[in-house]
């Protein structure tokens, strides 16, 4: 079994996305009582909340966040079992699973960046300076998830050629 770090900037990638995921659950278990019993879980399209929760929620969060970076940083491990939707060049593969596995290095960073902002749009009641933080941050994440996704099969996919 060949493990997939290749260079120093991948353990960086992987070391950023843990302490990511830790300044999360950090923020939640400082803010958890001072939120109120019923905070905001789902946003609509203009950003205003259209769905609450209990605050226990917050912790529900997390769990799916720390599930999903280790999912992604897993996957970073074992190319081969990542679904591309391209068909990869068997002259090519281990150029095009390192590209792979740092994909889903990226792709694990953005997504811990995602659930900080998740949380903090659910902390808004308690720490309004972050009202825009958490929408800028949101934004940029999903652009960062979909931007590395396509990116970076294109540079896959063009690597078999």
């Amino acid at each position: 079994m060949r493990i997939f770090i290749t260079l120093h900037t991948d353990k960086i990638l992987i070391l950023v996305s843990i302490f990511i995921v830790l300044i999360t659950i950090i923020l939640s278990i400082i803010i958890y009582p001072r939120l109120p019993e019923t905070i905001p879980t789902h946003f609509n399209a203009l950003m205003e909340a259209d769905g609450f929760g209990s605050k226990s929620n917050i912790y529900f969060i997390n769990g799916i966040n720390i599930v999903c970076v280790t999912l992604t940083i897993l996957s970073s491990f074992f190319p081969n079992l990542v679904n591309l939707p391209i068909r990869l060049n068997p002259e090519r593969l281990a150029i095009q699973q390192n590209m792979c596995s740092r994909m889903c290095r990226v792709l694990s960073v953005w997504c811990s960046i995602l659930f900080l902002s998740i949380i903090l749009s659910m902390s808004a009641f308690v720490l309004p300076s972050c009202s825009i933080l958490w929408r800028i941050l949101f934004f940029i994440s999903i652009t960062g998830v979909i931007g590395t996704s396509v990116v970076y099969t294109i540079k896959i996919y063009r690597a078999g050629k």
